[in-house]
């Protein structure tokens, strides 16, 4: 059975490389492990020259020194992150080296999760919303396959649930940064730029392309959720276990426990009142938040006043006066606080009686001025002509509506006969090229490990991106000039024709 406390069972020997105080000794042990992680995919084993030409290729700088190689790899060893062999196909210059030319290296079980692991994390840490507009259909089609597979293939259940997993992550990542873009938008600074243009953005791409394209799906797509919660979350999950690829028994019962999870997980999200429900809700609180902002910033950029300045301004004047006599004037003047004048009574006794009234003292002549008006009293502020709000949001989702057809307009151009490589778009003008970069981003940060693709959508047309050879870079002659990006396959087809065929 899963544990539920995994907590427990860390161990500071696990992160201990990327722990290393020293910068360039955790720089050596994060390049070795992230070639010895690509040269995997590859080779099983890999040689010294193997590890070396990977890390230049991966960007380490020079080359590093045999020497300082071998020792950061016994290092690993030690760490039991990698582990040495003896490699009779590897290639050696003479007998008298002919031991040291055997030696290869691998990567450990606890290495490979460990290293992904930190590898997923930095990528995730960096990555920007780019939440697929069709991705609610997305999950329904993986939800029809799950049942069609479930009577006939139960072999190929275990990849439908591993999808469903990848979509409720992709779910949970477009929550965190909706409402991580609203709390920002009501206790941050928005009159900083940074902070309003990228809570904005968040915000919008959310409302646009996930509210907005919900309602239609949302009722098919509980009907299929309808059907697996007939089917029994469990049993589902103990049918795709045969095709887990789990060795022992305790294995399988604990992917059978993680399957269960993520289908719950998966019903939780889009039954009635459940978090899809929520967020479409909550868009009138961003839009609120929204105009909140706009408003503030519109106050902050036409104060007529700056204390800051003014007290500034004051204290120049107070030190260029003479004296001490002119400078408590000037404060005077500028702070309306005078110093009070009280009439004085002559006494002998320090001791007065409370009967003793003033009335009964000698008179003496006060000056009393007036003022025009109160000290406090602010200077009338010049009448600004108050912008309209209303228009410029609107003109604002003109604007953005347009540019999403015209990203889809050209997309569709981009359509491909199958998978192809980055040589098909060789030629490709300006206005298909930044597309195809944008496809390909969003295609790269949505990446798949378990599903060996990553996909980016437009309202028109999907692209699936498969890695290619190892190491192996491309370089393409555009209109603006070349593109170079590492050897991947490409297939671009229609939305519509896909959606099409998972209604036959």
């Amino acid at each position: 059975m899963m544990r539920t406390d995994w907590w427990r069972a860390i161990e500071p020997d696990m992160w201990r490389f990327v722990g290393e105080p020293l910068g360039n000794a955790r720089e050596d042990y994060a390049a070795v492990l992230s070639a010895l992680l690509r040269l995997s995919g590859t080779a099983p084993l890999s040689t010294m020259r193997d590890i070396a030409e990977q890390m230049t290729r991966d960007g380490y700088g020079e080359p590093m020194p045999a020497d300082l190689l071998r020792s950061r790899l016994d290092e690993l060893v030690q760490m039991r992150l990698v582990l040495p062999f003896l490699s009779p196909t590897a290639s050696r210059e003479d007998l008298r080296d002919g031991h040291r030319r055997q030696e290869a290296w691998a990567l450990s079980k606890k290495g490979r999760i460990i290293v992904r692991s930190v590898r997923d994390a930095i990528n995730d840490l960096d990555r920007v919303l780019a939440l697929p507009p069709r991705l609610i259909d997305s999950i329904q089609d993986t939800l029809r396959q799950l049942l069609l597979h479930l009577d006939k293939e139960p072999m190929r259940v275990a990849l439908d649930i591993a999808a469903v997993r990848s979509q409720v992550g992709q779910l949970l990542n477009a929550a965190g940064d909706y409402y991580e873009a609203m709390r920002m938008l009501n206790q941050h600074d928005v009159t900083d730029d940074e902070v309003f243009g990228e809570s904005r953005t968040r915000i919008m791409v959310v409302l646009r392309q996930f509210v907005q394209h919900t309602q239609t799906a949302l009722a098919p797509l509980r009907r299929s959720l309808e059907a697996i919660r007939v089917e029994g979350y469990a049993v589902i999950a103990e049918t795709g276990a045969s095709g887990a690829g789990a060795v022992e028994m305790g294995d399988t019962a604990a992917w059978i426990d993680d399957a269960v999870t993520h289908l719950e997980s998966l019903d939780a999200w889009f039954t009635p009142g459940g978090n899809i429900d929520k967020i479409i809700d909550s868009a009138m609180y961003a839009i609120d938040a929204l105009l909140s902002a706009i408003t503030r910033r519109y106050h902050a950029s036409n104060r007529t006043s700056d204390l800051a300045a003014d007290f500034r301004q004051l204290a120049l004047m107070i030190h260029a006066q003479g004296a001490d006599a002119d400078a408590y004037a000037v404060f005077a003047a500028a702070t309306g606080m005078w110093a009070a004048q009280h009439p004085k009574v002559p006494h002998e006794d320090d001791d007065i009686l409370p009967a003793v009234t003033v009335a009964a003292g000698p008179s003496v002549n006060v000056s009393v001025s007036l003022r025009s008006r109160a000290p406090s009293t602010s200077t009338p502020r010049t009448a600004h002509r108050m912008e309209n709000l209303a228009l410029s949001r609107e003109a604002e989702e003109q604007a953005a509506l347009a540019e999403m057809a015209r990203l889809a307009e050209l997309s569709e151009g981009l359509l491909t006969p199958g998978q192809v490589g980055l040589t098909h778009f060789a030629g490709i003008d300006s206005a298909h090229l930044q597309v195809l970069i944008d496809l390909l981003e969003e295609a790269m940060d949505s990446y798949d490990a378990d599903l060996g693709y990553g996909e980016a959508l437009t309202l028109r047309c999907r692209m699936r991106l498969k890695p290619g050879r190892i190491g192996r870079v491309t370089t393409v002659q555009t209109a603006e000039g070349s593109l170079t990006a590492p050897d991947v396959w490409i297939e671009i087809s229609p939305v519509v024709a896909d959606s099409t065929r998972s209604h036959r």
